[in-house]
């Protein structure tokens, strides 16, 4: 019972010393935490018993209902409003002539109104009725400022809706997202409570009217419930003029966000389609460099050859080129024939021997150097890729 701020043996023992009927807890129990949004509780109950069991004429009679209605809730931020929710119950009985009131959860409105009555001397016999009327007046307090409120957000998602571009939004455009959507969507179920609330309190009047446990209404009394009465009808009025233009609302929202999304759709379809085929192009680009590369591996192949067959051939003549070499040296001489010679006479240098060993000297400064550098390359190659 902490929501109550009462706790459960507190309440207990207050319903049985006034020898509350069990009804009354049904009203109690829709106080508590509710799974089920959409049970709203019950609206009012009466039952008549009596006193002390022995006269007709003492028969005592229960009556309690309750009230939900909208209140300001002073937070700073998020949603100023909250929906209360209070109840009312009233024993009468003639043979003490007592009546007992319990309120569960009244308005500050309604608590300063009914400290004014209570201490106020005048018109005990009517205090009763001009209690039941408080309540439903405080209860009905703020719901033209709460329906004005609901009324001011819905104009404002239907100036989006109105307003904005049905395709893809411009730059200067309403930023229309989905997000509009449950709003409106959440918006409409406010006023659906709403208006649930407002039959309910509708209900209640009627039925205290009929079941009134105090004497019988005069005049004053049927017209301060008739003004109720007629100020639920119009606000009921209001309620359901902003529902139908909710619905109109969300109708405009639901085809825009539509048509833009269709259209997104659409322009992602092109641009996947355009990449497609940016792909295909350069897919076949490269087709296209594969092959010169393969015509440019195949003339190097035969470049190769060609440079293959003519470093072959002059191979062949180096032995040539060099014994010409020798013999156009100095090292050997030709000999003038004397006449008794027929031909003439080669004659080799008494140095001819200097030229193997620097030939043998030169070869070895050419290719040491050479087998030295690329073994430390193949080193550091191996040493790199480990």
């Amino acid at each position: 019972m902490d929501r109550l701020q009462i706790s459960l043996e507190f309440t207990q023992r207050l319903l049985s010393f006034f020898d509350v009927s069990p009804l009354f807890l049904d009203f109690i129990h829709s106080f508590g935490l509710r799974l089920d949004e959409g049970r709203e509780g019950p609206v009012i109950h009466r039952c008549v018993t009596t006193s002390d069991g022995s006269s007709s004429d003492g028969l005592r009679t229960e009556c309690c209902y309750n009230l939900k209605y909208p209140e300001k809730n002073g937070r700073p931020t998020g949603n100023p409003w909250s929906i209360r929710h209070s109840a009312v119950y009233l024993q009468h009985d003639p043979v003490r002539d007592m009546n007992i009131w319990i309120m569960v959860q009244p308005s500050k409105d309604f608590e300063r109104q009914l400290m004014a009555m209570i201490s106020s001397p005048r018109d005990t016999v009517n205090r009763g009725r001009a209690i039941h009327g408080a309540f439903f007046q405080s209860a009905n307090r703020f719901w033209k400022d709460y329906i004005h409120s609901l009324e001011q957000k819905l104009t404002t998602i239907e100036h989006k809706a109105l307003f904005s571009k049905v395709g893809v939004a411009c730059s200067h455009d309403f930023d229309l997202t989905f997000r509009d959507f449950q709003l409106l969507k959440r918006l409409h179920m406010q006023l659906l409570r709403g208006n649930y609330l407002l039959d309910m309190s509708a209900n209640a009047v009627e039925l205290f009217k009929t079941r009134s446990t105090d004497s019988a209404l005069d005049d004053h009394d049927h017209g301060m419930f008739r003004d109720y009465t007629e100020q639920v009808r119009a606000q009921k009025h209001a309620l359901e003029r902003l529902l139908h233009v909710s619905d109109h609302v969300s109708q405009t929202l639901s085809q825009i966000l539509q048509y833009r999304n269709d259209e997104a759709v659409q322009k992602t379809s092109d641009l996947i389609r355009q990449h497609n085929k940016s792909i295909e192009e350069l897919t076949r680009m490269s087709a296209r460099d594969g092959e010169a590369i393969v015509e440019l591996t195949r003339k190097s192949q035969q470049d190769s050859r060609v440079v293959k067959v003519l470093t072959v051939v002059a191979s062949l003549y180096l032995p040539a080129a060099m014994v010409a070499s020798v013999f156009n040296s100095n090292l050997v001489q030709t000999v003038t024939p004397s006449q008794e010679e027929e031909s003439a006479n080669f004659r080799i240098s008494a140095q001819f021997w200097l030229f193997p060993v620097f030939t043998l000297a030169l070869l070895l400064v050419t290719i040491v150097p050479v087998a030295v550098w690329m073994r430390l390359n193949t080193a550091r190659g191996k040493a790199g890729g480990g």
